[in-house]
């Protein structure tokens, strides 16, 4: 049983003779190419995605640190005006 996803699409002519031309040049087929330039896109994106995502979880952190000090600051100044 394949696990393979089929997927459709269309190319412009232009841009199909184009492609021709390189995928002659780099000895592959076609499908093989497609399938390599989409395989570095969607990794190319999905690390900028986890690290965008990484990064709001720093900003949240850094941002719950900051609070909890600043509580703290203010019992402090309860603890030492009482």
């Amino acid at each position: 049983m394949s696990t393979t996803r089929r997927r459709t699409l269309s190319i412009d002519p232009d841009l199909d003779e184009r492609m021709l031309l390189v995928c002659k040049a780099f000895g592959v087929n076609p499908h093989a190419y497609i399938l390599n330039k989409i395989g570095e896109a969607v990794v190319k994106d999905s690390l900028l995605i986890n690290s965008q995502n990484n990064s709001d979880d720093v900003f949240s952190a850094i941002h719950s640190l900051f609070a909890g000090i600043s509580s703290e600051n203010e019992k402090l100044k309860d603890i030492s005006n009482g």
